[in-house]
């Protein structure tokens, strides 16, 4: 048991840095733009997490331990890449996996992390951390009594938590009565001259977000720092048998699936090395036929996954025969699902070809990809069932999300358009069409600058590139300029990014 003075140290310092890492929100992201800021909060919020449960910490071959590196490489996208398609979705899971990593590594989970009970486990350890939003008052409120035999000293105190009581208290209410009353407002808004350059029209709202933040903060490590120990009661334990599905029942779902998939495999097969074309049927080019039905056959592969997970979970493995047969039919099932997954993929590149390189089309390849190292675990897990398809499957996800994140889709789509719209005007001279919707059908023009230009600024460097066309010059020098403005309002150090500065250099230096 901790000794009661070092824990109300302790207390003293989780209420203190808690408070800090508000104020330290505040500066970082109070109306700026995300960049370096980001790296900057986390690493902070990290060391502080150290230094508070370092008595329970200890390094070890662990996934709490190994979720730092995809945790830290999302976090460094902040200030690597200026994308914001996956702002929200990146700093969302980085809390996700912060509070999974957390909840490991100070061992305040009873189940294992690959169990569905320990989603439940984190949300209830998330939740019960906000009822202990009275705690850092209860702290402060000892520490008064503590120290009421020194009336002065008593008093001070006293007055000092009744300021910390009424901060958080006053800026709500100052929020809420600035936007109700516009004469209230005004008087507000006219602080300023006499104080100075403080804006206090801004203030109540910062201390409203610096009170959250740091409430949030302490709440969550205080629920982890002290856990609620929930009273045992004497449970009737019945024996629920598992359901699973009979042998036979699966063989023949399974045998009548695989013949519909080894027929539509040939044609993919004979599509793949050209003899298809002989057998389209009439008023069918190949073109059409290539350029169609990829989105299908990608609903068709995710059908496939969760046919084969409940299969492997659910058939019955009593009669060792039968699930031999069953084992061999999932993976011709899964045989059948790669070539189809592999017919898609070539279906969308010849797409691309033809109408260019979008986010939606990079992002269908990459879960293609995606699905198809599913179906290489869950061949290894029909074969050698000890594994853990959900072990594998949560670090599979991860290390795929990670990567795409870091693959610079932006650049990848500039990069691609550009080196088409080259590549096409060389051999068609046919008059181009600047701005036309890149999905209409019927597009028939080289590149879209109007959704290039929309693209982050990892799509600056081909956009220069396109400067070499004599036609395209002057438009392009004009969605530069704008591009400029916009990186010269975003000059605060806290939105410092490497893709912006590399942006800002490449402009200047092609004035």
């Amino acid at each position: 048991m901790t000794e009661p003075s070092k824990l109300t140290k302790l207390n003293f310092a989780l209420l203190l840095g808690s408070l800090l890492i508000g104020i330290l929100f505040n500066y970082l992201f109070y109306d700026k733009t995300v960049g370096i800021s980001f790296p900057i909060f986390w690493i902070v919020l990290y060391v502080f997490f150290y230094f508070i449960f370092q008595d329970k910490l200890k390094f070890e071959k662990t996934f709490g331990w190994f979720l730092t590196i995809p945790n830290l490489l999302l976090i460094f996208t902040f200030l690597i890449f200026s994308s914001e398609d996956f702002w929200i979705l990146n700093a969302m899971l980085v809390i996700i996996l912060f509070i999974v990593q957390s909840i490991l590594l100070t061992k305040n989970n009873k189940n294992p992390w690959y169990k569905l009970s320990f989603l439940w486990e984190s949300f209830r350890k998330s939740m019960e951390s906000m009822s202990n939003i009275l705690v850092p008052f209860k702290i402060i409120g000892e520490w008064v009594r503590t120290k009421s035999n020194k009336t002065a000293y008593g008093v001070v105190g006293k007055v000092i938590i009744g300021v910390l009581f009424s901060l958080p208290l006053i800026g709500i209410i100052l929020m809420l009565l600035t936007s109700a009353d516009s004469i209230f407002s005004h008087w507000m808004n006219e602080i300023p001259n006499v104080l100075g350059e403080i804006d206090l029209g801004d203030i109540p709202f910062q201390i409203f977000l610096i009170s959250v933040i740091s409430f949030a903060i302490f709440s969550y490590f205080w629920s982890l720092k002290h856990p609620f120990e929930e009273p045992e009661l004497l449970s009737l334990k019945t024996e629920k048998k598992p359901f699973h599905i009979d042998g036979i029942i699966t063989l023949t779902i399974l045998f009548l699936i695989n013949v519909v998939y080894i027929l539509f495999t040939a044609i993919q097969v004979s599509y793949l090395f050209g003899a298809a074309k002989r057998l389209l049927p009439k008023g069918v080019t190949y073109a059409e036929y290539a350029t169609k039905g990829f989105y299908e056959l990608v609903t068709v592969t995710t059908l496939n996954i969760f046919i084969v997970i409940l299969v492997i979970y659910l058939v019955q493995k009593t009669q060792p025969a039968i699930y031999r047969i069953v084992q061999i039919l999932l993976s011709l099932l899964t045989t059948c699902t790669a070539f189809i997954l592999v017919s898609a993929f070539q279906k969308l590149s010849l797409y691309e070809e033809v109408y260019g390189y979008t986010y939606t089309r990079i992002l269908v390849h990459a879960f293609m990809i995606l699905l198809l190292l599913l179906f290489v675990v869950a061949m290894i897990k029909t074969w050698k069932n000890t594994i853990s398809l959900m072990q594998v499957y949560v670090i599979v996800f991860l290390v795929w999300y990670v990567g795409l994140n870091y693959i610079n889709i932006d650049h990848i789509i500039a990069k691609q358009n550009v080196e088409r719209y080259f590549a096409t005007e060389q051999i068609e001279k046919k008059p181009l069409t600047i701005g036309a919707s890149y999905d209409r059908d019927g597009y028939n023009e080289y590149i879209d600058l109007f959704y290039l230009n929309s693209l982050s600024y990892d799509a600056v460097p081909q956009l220069i590139k396109l400067r070499k066309d004599p036609k395209l010059k002057s438009i392009i020098d004009k969605e530069l300029q704008i591009i400029e403005k916009r990186l010269n309002q975003e000059s605060d150090w806290q939105s410092f990014n490497f893709s912006k500065y590399q942006a800002e250099q490449l402009i200047k230096n092609a004035k």
